[in-house]
């Protein structure tokens, strides 16, 4: 009895083996580990460290006992190159980074923050990812966050960090060659604990934005800039406590600079609205469900609009998407090997998209660095892996269908989606994955499981998949 004599019989059970795939096309539909081996992890920028045109990712651990940094090199397509170690043994509590020309050289330096001084180490960046010996500068107090910008218009940058037990903010001008020193502090009323800057009233000074811990009544804290490098007029906003990242932008497409972010006291996803005269009113404050200890901003899904991921302390992204006009909606929400404590939003893969990196905490002290790759612009068609008749269902016609093509020459749609143990060929290897998968429990189809395009680079191909939009 040849294939077509038996299709009829085997027919007879798609019926009942019919599995739902979901049609909806993923902005984020794959997740891919860059490094296993990296401690509990404490923050993550990025920047171009080598002047190459790539964006690359920096890391700490924060875990005592395992004071390292890591720095992992932009390969566009390729994800990231192997990591440069950063030694952070001088301090005993890393918790924040910064990045910048500090040395004014033309390179990206790295800054590292201890938590409990507000020490810090800066690594001058001497070209070709490396690094010189890092320069170790005495801090301000206890810090859980950190701006830069140049504050008194020397030409070099300066940093400020809000002093959460001194109840202040603090800068340190910097000196061009690596050096700080002891600039303005600026007492506060609670207690900040995240800090953001850009120019709320128009007048082209840098203002600052806190962030106050509930402890002291939560909400904002604004300090207009009078232009001439002071900040005294100060401005109190409730509406959130406890924010763990501020993230600046136009929101609403008005023109003016409003703040969304992330807060571990109402355990939220807010957004306030400036009105281009210093204030700021809060518009959106949505639970997310648990501890939301950072989050970042983009326009993830190329509409012209602002959109924020969230990273709620639990294995998973939630992807809001701005309309433009002052509202966040949970569009998505991304599965992750672990945690996702921080991250960057940068066009990672050069597509023109927005991706994102993670540091997560996975299994207790372990972390992982991870890179969700945006879909929304990047080549190939969508699809979903082992539905090889592009019906929308994973069912035993699948496997049928590529015994059709091994054994009779029938056409396929879709030559990735009936590539279902991603090896990136076609062949009898896959039926036996798909019917494992189907009947015996076997393991899932490797991504996309909803519709994405293929995280695998190979000859296969996909003319077309109609069950995906």
């Amino acid at each position: 009895m040849n294939l077509h004599e038996r299709r009829p019989a085997l027919l007879l059970f798609v019926s009942l083996c019919m599995l739902p795939v979901a049609a909806d096309a993923q902005i984020f539909p794959n997740e891919s580990i860059v490094d296993t081996a990296v401690g509990y992890p404490a923050d993550a920028v990025s920047g171009d460290f080598n002047n190459d045109g790539a964006i690359d990712l920096v890391v700490i651990e924060g875990s005592s006992g395992n004071l390292m940094g890591y720095v992992y090199p932009g390969a566009p397509g390729l994800g990231f190159g192997p990591r440069v170690p950063l030694d952070l043994s001088q301090l005993p509590a890393p918790a924040r980074l910064l990045v910048g020309d500090f040395v004014t050289d033309g390179f990206v330096d790295i800054v590292v923050f201890d938590t409990i001084s507000g020490a810090t180490l800066l690594f001058p960046n001497l070209g070709a990812l490396t690094f010189g010996p890092p320069i170790l500068g005495s801090g301000s107090g206890f810090t859980t966050d950190a701006v830069a910008a140049d504050f008194n218009g020397d030409g070099a940058l300066d940093y400020l960090t809000p002093l959460t037990i001194a109840q202040a903010g603090a800068i340190r001008y910097g000196d061009g060659v690596g050096g700080f020193s002891a600039g303005p502090v600026l007492p506060m009323v609670g207690f900040p604990r995240a800090v953001t800057l850009g120019d709320l009233n128009g007048d082209g000074a840098v203002d600052l934005v806190f962030g106050m811990d509930a402890g002291g009544g939560g909400g904002f804290q604004v300090r207009l800039n009078d232009g001439f490098g002071s900040w005294p007029t100060t401005t109190f906003l409730g509406g959130t406590q406890s924010a763990t990242s501020l993230l600046p932008g136009d929101y609403n497409n008005d023109g003016h600079l409003d703040i969304a972010g992330t807060t571990v006291g109402f355990n939220a996803v807010f957004l306030a609205l400036g009105d281009g005269l210093g204030g700021l009113s809060v518009v959106v404050n949505q639970w997310v469900g648990s501890e939301a200890f950072g989050g970042v901003s983009a326009d993830f899904n190329s509409d012209g609009n602002l959109d924020v991921a969230v990273f709620p302390s639990v294995s998973e992204i939630q992807l809001y998407s701005g309309d433009g006009l002052g509202a966040l909606t949970l569009a998505e929400t991304i599965p992750t090997t672990g945690a996702p404590l921080q991250g960057v939003a940068e066009d990672l893969d050069g597509d023109g998209d927005y991706d994102i990196a993670t540091t997560s905490i996975f299994q207790g002290q372990v972390g992982r660095v991870a890179f969700y790759e945006n879909s929304t612009l990047a080549g190939g068609t969508a699809f979903v892996r082992g539905d090889a008749n592009v019906d929308g269902t994973w069912n035993l016609a699948d496997p049928i269908k590529v015994l059709g093509f091994l054994f009779s020459s029938e056409p396929l749609d879709c030559e990735s989606a009936a590539d279902a143990n991603d090896d990136e060929g076609i062949n009898l290897a896959d039926v036996v994955y798909s019917l494992t998968q189907l009947f015996a429990s076997g393991p899932p189809f490797p991504t996309p499981t909803t519709c994405g395009t293929d995280p695998t680079s190979g000859s296969l191909s996909c003319a077309g998949f109609a069950a995906c939009p």
